[in-house]
């Protein structure tokens, strides 16, 4: 098969902030007694607060960022020397 280096980039950007969301979704349902309006998101992957449930959320965010710059990746290998360039 051939793959497209735009297209593996979209993939990954997308599958990165599909599985943040709903990490962010799954810990917020389960840690009792977080507030959206009153708490920071960062809550959510502090030991000391969000218990074993924090796992969840520092993996998530582990997993997005390696994916983010898995993405980056291919978009330079796409793009190459004409991000920046106007020919």
């Amino acid at each position: 098969m051939n793959y497209n280096s735009k297209r593996i980039a979209g993939l990954l950007g997308f599958v990165g902030a599909v599985q943040f969301v709903l990490a962010v979704i799954i810990c917020e349902a389960v840690y009792s007694g977080y507030s959206v309006g009153q708490q920071y998101i960062s809550d959510l992957g502090n030991w000391s607060l969000a218990g074993n449930y924090a796992a969840v959320f520092n993996v998530s965010i582990i997993f997005a960022g390696t994916l983010g710059v898995a993405s980056a990746y291919f978009i330079q290998r796409a793009f190459k020397n004409r991000l920046f360039t106007s020919y």
